[in-house]
């Protein structure tokens, strides 16, 4: 059985991009979210990479129960453009039911039909031993690939650079490609996108109240939370409170920098050929040749068949064309500011590559 693989990045680094790729790919099964949506943002990453047996119903229930995070974000028009199911009533869910985690990007990415796709998966989990989630999961991805006509899996989450060192002790023998891109560019798409804004208000709201807003109802730290704050605890939340609340560009940089600096350190204690980095910026100037490091290193056993030559030629053509650097717009202090944040995620990149 060949290797797994994670693409991983910091996420606003074109890795959709990849997984699109990935999903045409005659060998490989893109899986696109999984651990983004199933993990709640990475609220609950304990529960699916826990040691601890589970049967298929409890697993069951990490892939569709529709979680409250995920829900305000329908309930209140915050959905990010990379939300796949659809909403518009040809499909089970709506917004105002929520959508179970498997169904917001992942199912959709390998059908047109994700609700038939689900319910087969509920029932093909409901008859699994007790495991570990990690097995259940790995499992899960080995039915799918081998449903849909695919050798192996390859999974991919926005913001997975964070949690390399618990990936790779959690599948020992899987292969890592990370995607990197400028950082003050990053950073720039960071303040535009839902997910990334919404996970910076949670984490602030969570450390000045002592207590998650989603898991409790204790606000008796709400005197900590200036008036901004107060407006987006999920029970005040509006979308015109969200996108007025103010985020500046080297804040997101800042976190741009602490994500390269853990992912590498644990990147680098991997076998080199176990790991492979390509560069977003590159696909953009040189598509041809990245696209086909990128062939090699999902499955370099077909990488000179048709079909995969055939691929190379598709993928390529999806790539987009250079545009200029959004963060050289910024006003010079702000500028200047993204630039600094960055800085210490350069110079890790540098000393690595």
């Amino acid at each position: 059985m060949k290797k797994p693989l994670f693409i991983v990045g910091t996420g606003r680094c074109g890795s959709t991009l990849l997984s699109n790729m990935v999903r045409q790919h005659p060998t490989c099964l893109s899986i696109s979210e999984f651990l983004s949506a199933v993990a709640d943002f990475g609220f609950r990453l304990e529960q699916i990479l826990s040691p601890t047996p589970i049967d298929g119903e409890e697993f069951w229930g990490f892939l569709s129960t529709c979680y409250p995070r995920q829900t305000l974000l329908l309930r209140d028009g915050l959905v990010p453009k990379e939300f796949l199911y659809p909403l518009d009533g040809s499909c089970r869910y709506k917004s105002d039911t929520g959508v179970p985690p498997i169904l917001i990007v992942m199912l959709p990415h390998l059908t047109d039909e994700p609700d038939n796709l689900f319910d087969e998966l509920h029932t093909w989990v409901l008859q699994r031993p007790l495991a570990s989630a990690v097995e259940q999961t790995r499992a899960m991805f080995q039915y799918l690939a081998d449903r849909l006509g695919k050798t192996h899996w390859i999974e991919r989450s926005g913001g997975s650079i964070y949690i390399v060192e618990q990936l790779a002790e959690s599948f020992p023998e899987a292969k890592f490609l990370h995607l990197v891109r400028d950082g003050r560019n990053c950073a720039i798409s960071m303040t535009k996108q839902t997910i990334f804004r919404m996970k910076l208000i949670w984490n602030q709201q969570i450390q000045l109240l002592s207590v998650d807003p989603f898991e409790s109802s204790d606000h008796t730290g709400i005197a900590n939370l200036p008036e901004e704050l107060r407006r987006l605890l999920p029970e005040n939340l509006t979308a015109e409170a969200f996108w007025d609340y103010k985020i500046s560009p080297s804040v997101f940089g800042h976190f741009w920098s602490e994500a390269i600096q853990l992912g590498v350190n644990a990147l680098r204690e991997l076998p080199q050929e176990r790991v492979l980095t390509l560069y977003y910026e590159d696909f953009l100037a040189n598509p041809i040749s990245q696209v086909t490091a990128l062939a090699e290193f999902l499955d370099e056993e077909v990488l000179s068949t048709s079909e995969v030559e055939k691929w190379i030629q598709q993928s390529t053509a999806i790539v987009g064309k250079p545009k200029s650097p959004q963060w050289e717009n910024l006003p010079s202090q702000e500028r200047e500011e993204l630039h600094q944040a960055c800085i210490p995620g350069f110079e890790v990149l540098q000393a690595y590559i």
